[in-house]
């Protein structure tokens, strides 16, 4: 993404009254990495990167949510949901059936460093924590993932048309093991795109640009990406 721009900077305001006005959001990054399987005191564990935050330095710590339109996961975007001690719970593929542990009950722990969100799973007794055990041994598994819901987020409007979208504080759901590590995936992208309009429009972002035409312009370019998507989604 072209860095010498003009800067549109709005900040979002995704929650009234503390209700959550969107989905949860998803995300998968390729830098996650494995998750790791080990052994501790006869206990079995899981653990691994959920999110890796952005690093001006190392460009594959901004994601694409679709062309022209990239992400990035701020450092210190989680603290507040561990310093609040909120209860996140870790699932399998963010299924809220496939429960593997959870903060509220010591078996899922979470921690921040300069890279990113770590988790440590206590893998339980129950059937799918020992499939997932196994799925990961066998490197089945091969990524990490966490669900939010975005509470301050900042949009960059780039000269080109592109635009990025900066989480700065989130509302942390889950950690996920998954099965496709792939951040742009369709589904992931439909999803991140749909929420992120509807953040755009909430925000009045179109209008706060200083230039009406070229915020026209921004608005048929995303018009358009979201039909080319659909058409790749739904092919004839």
């Amino acid at each position: 993404m072209n860095k010498n721009n003009r800067r549109v900077v709005v900040p979002s305001d995704d929650v009234i009254n503390g209700q959550h006005r969107d989905k949860i959001e998803k995300r998968v990054q390729f830098r996650s990495g494995d998750v790791i399987h080990r052994t501790e005191d006869n206990k079995k564990i899981l653990e691994g990167y959920a999110s890796v935050f952005y690093d001006p330095n190392d460009p594959g710590t901004e994601y694409q949510l679709w062309p022209g339109v990239v992400e990035r996961i701020m450092p210190g975007a989680f603290n507040k949901s561990l310093t609040e001690g909120k209860d996140v719970v870790g699932l399998f593929n963010h299924n809220f059936d496939h429960l593997l542990g959870r903060t509220a009950s010591g078996t899922l722990r979470l921690r921040v460093d300069a890279k990113g969100l770590y988790y440590t799973i206590d893998v339980g007794e129950t059937t799918i924590s020992q499939d997932v055990w196994q799925m990961a041994m066998r490197k089945d598994i091969t990524g990490s993932s966490f669900g939010f819901y975005p509470v301050e987020t900042k949009f960059i409007d780039l000269e080109d048309g592109g635009l990025i979208i900066e989480r700065h504080v989130a509302d942390l759901v889950d950690v996920s093991p998954v099965t496709n590590p792939a951040y742009a995936s369709s589904e992931v992208s439909a999803r991140s795109r749909s929420a992120t309009e509807r953040e755009l429009h909430r925000n009045n972002w179109f209008a706060k640009s200083d230039d009406a035409k070229r915020a026209n312009r921004q608005r048929e370019r995303l018009l358009l990406l979201q039909q080319q998507q659909m058409a790749m989604n739904n092919p004839t």
